[in-house]
């Protein structure tokens, strides 16, 4: 992902359970999954990130993660596998977690 592309998602409100630049292209076994499905009586959709590699760190290891959005507004956010990054003066990007850019979690 570019700096500009990165930059101008970062200006503007989104969720987002974990953004980094991930590449579903650096293995076979990454995917990302959606469901839609009711829940005492809500309507859910959930994506769920599976083992995917964060470009220019696939030896870090694989992330899997979900995001939940039910009808009445609530956003569940679910961690099965996160591995710890290195940040270096090379590394042109920042890990984040959020719901808006108003509440925002550096990992």
């Amino acid at each position: 992902m570019s700096r500009f592309i990165h930059q101008a998602l970062a200006e503007t409100q989104y969720v987002a359970p974990l953004m980094a630049d991930f590449n579903l292209n650096l293995s076979p076994v990454s995917s990302v999954y959606y469901l839609n499905t009711t829940q005492h009586g809500l309507r859910r959709f959930t994506v769920q990130w599976d083992q995917v590699f964060v470009h220019e760190h696939v030896q870090n290891g694989s992330f899997t993660f979900q995001c939940i959005l039910v009808e009445n507004g609530t956003i569940i956010m679910l961690y099965k596998k996160v591995q710890l990054l290195l940040i270096t003066e090379e590394c042109h990007y920042e890990i984040y977690s959020n719901v808006s850019t108003f509440s925002c979690l550096r990992i």
